[in-house]
């Protein structure tokens, strides 16, 4: 997903020329249904960006019925410039995502995002809020079975969430035996441990997280 952000970032910030040489490329493959995913957990919404122009750089783009987000339902095209725009029949903004080279597009903004706009995951129905990690989860790399690590979450006095990670059952001589907490970032899971060891993980399909030839699954 990020990969798609930061490619998709760099073709838009070109020159104007290059930009107009190479749009009908972008909306090829930029066009095919998405995702609306709201960062508070909520259901995600489908739109479907169509490469089928209706007016100067303006393509037709077709929603999915969706109740969590009403403004969807006005939504008739979108267009890209300085990130993705959806538009209602008039040609007003309905949502502006915004984008850069390392972040998903973003509404309102990339500080404070309420949605992530993506490309359709199948399967994928919300973004798991931190409660729902809680517990014990197999970790492969490279397909093979490594060790179960389990995630947890404990409030101190202060009010502040902390995230700790178990690997008690993994061999010492894995990597995974120094994983000691956890974070949400975006749509990432992260696993860390001491001297910046990361692992980072993205959805994959129901109930499995995958990444840099890791896999975490119930």
């Amino acid at each position: 997903m990020l990969r798609h952000a930061a490619a998709l970032s760099v073709l838009l910030v070109a020159a104007p020329a290059a930009f107009a040489q190479a749009s009908d490329e972008i909306i090829r493959e930029t066009a095919g249904k998405h995702q609306l995913v709201p960062t508070d957990g909520k259901p995600v919404c489908t739109v479907a960006l169509t490469p089928v122009r209706i007016a100067p750089d303006t393509y037709r783009a077709t929603p999915r019925a969706c109740p969590g987000i009403p403004a969807l339902a006005r939504v008739t095209s979108w267009r890209l410039l300085d990130g993705t725009t959806l538009l209602d029949a008039r040609g007003n903004t309905v949502m502006h995502f915004v984008e850069d080279e390392t972040a998903l597009p973003s509404y309102p903004d990339l500080q404070r995002p309420l949605f992530y706009l993506v490309p359709e995951m199948p399967g994928f129905t919300h973004l798991p809020r931190h409660d729902e990690w809680a517990g014990a989860w197999k970790l492969k790399r490279q397909g093979k079975p490594i060790c179960t690590i389990t995630l947890s979450t404990t409030r101190n006095g202060t009010g502040d969430d902390t995230r700790k990670l178990s690997a008690a059952s993994c061999s010492r001589q894995s990597p995974a035996s120094r994983l000691r907490g956890w974070e949400l970032d975006g749509m990432q899971l992260m696993l860390w441990g001491p001297n910046d060891q990361q692992i980072a993980l993205e959805y994959a399909s129901p109930g499995r997280w995958t990444g840099g030839g890791w896999t975490l699954s119930k």
